[in-house]
């Protein structure tokens, strides 16, 4: 599993996603299978999180969104692939999130990810800020 976990750290760093780091920062990282059996890098960001001062940004409910589509006569289904991986971290806040994954290397990400307690709100603001004029 180690060269496949080593091929899957270069094409996060292609990707621009994670690069070398050098931070006072890091948390420990888990590797596990996908349903389709491909590798994913576990993050345990839970010291990082208990830090962090959380973005109270409100998600959506369900409800209200099909409340928004009543009467619609057009919907629209987006798949957005690694759709946290396309959206950037400051660059004052990425040492902190500083990985170890053993022998392989010290990173952090350059690209908002998973297990980050404002991820969820991050992504929903951008996504808001992207498609508000064709929103309602």
């Amino acid at each position: 599993m180690t060269d496949e976990v080593r091929d899957h750290l270069l094409q996060l760093q292609a990707s621009g996603v994670i690069r070398p780091s050098q931070s006072p920062y890091s948390s420990p990282v888990v590797c596990c299978r996908k349903k389709d059996s491909s590798l994913r890098l576990c993050v345990d960001c839970r010291l990082l999180n208990s830090k962090t001062k959380k973005d109270n940004y409100c998600l959506p409910r369900i409800e209200e969104l099909l409340d928004c589509m009543k009467g619609a006569q057009y919907f629209t289904k987006l798949d957005l692939k690694s759709g946290y991986h396309h959206i950037d971290i400051r660059e004052d806040h990425k040492e902190r999130t500083a990985f170890t994954v053993g022998p392989l290397g010290f990173y952090e990400q350059e690209k908002l990810a998973f297990g980050f307690c404002n991820s969820p709100a991050t992504f929903q603001r951008v996504m808001e800020d992207c498609f508000s004029d064709d929103l309602h």
